[in-house]
């Protein structure tokens, strides 16, 4: 692709979820070398990357919990019940962006996660299974195009250097 980048690949992945899914913004964020070393890589809106952060500053939240366990998190309702208990100063904040339900995948393997695909919506509700297959499958190709990006795949064009895993 002329003019395409490593980095355009997992950005249009994240843009197509938000165009394709019932969601209201997406975003994805990386694990460092050090698991409290965590970036916002990309985000769809500034309530996404303000969501991200929030978690990052509160040591907090989905994407946190997501790397972690190394298993999806499906919040549907931030408002109450267990999804606030969970996370309730995270929750509070969440709500107070407009944020109603949270759903975080892993990137990675089954092993480790290397970051987080993360989709939030403007409304409580679980997501859709077709939905849900979406997401599982764009955050599989997120992670392709990030391993490819680690090897410094000549394909993409770009030195992957800068993606590290942790051990």
């Amino acid at each position: 692709m002329h003019g395409v980048t490593g980095t355009d690949v997992p950005a249009a992945l994240c843009r197509a979820c938000v165009d394709l899914m019932d969601i209201t913004g997406a975003s994805v964020s990386l694990v460092g070398e050090d698991v409290d070393t965590r970036t916002l890589w990309w985000s769809s809106d500034d309530v996404a990357g303000r969501l991200a952060e929030a978690q990052y500053t509160l040591g907090d939240g989905p994407c946190l919990t997501v790397v972690t366990l190394v298993a999806p998190v499906l919040a549907g309702d931030l408002t109450s019940g267990a999804d606030a208990a969970r996370w309730p100063v995270f929750a509070q904040q969440a709500v107070g962006l407009g944020v109603r339900a949270v759903f975080s995948l892993p990137l990675g393997s089954s092993a480790i996660a290397i970051g987080s695909l993360d989709l939030y919506r403007d409304r409580a509700g679980p997501l859709s299974e077709r939905d849900r297959s979406f997401a599982f499958a764009a955050a599989d190709a997120i992670t392709t195009a990030m391993l490819a990006l680690q090897a410094g795949d000549a394909g993409t064009g770009m030195d992957g250097s800068w993606l590290r895993f942790h051990d």
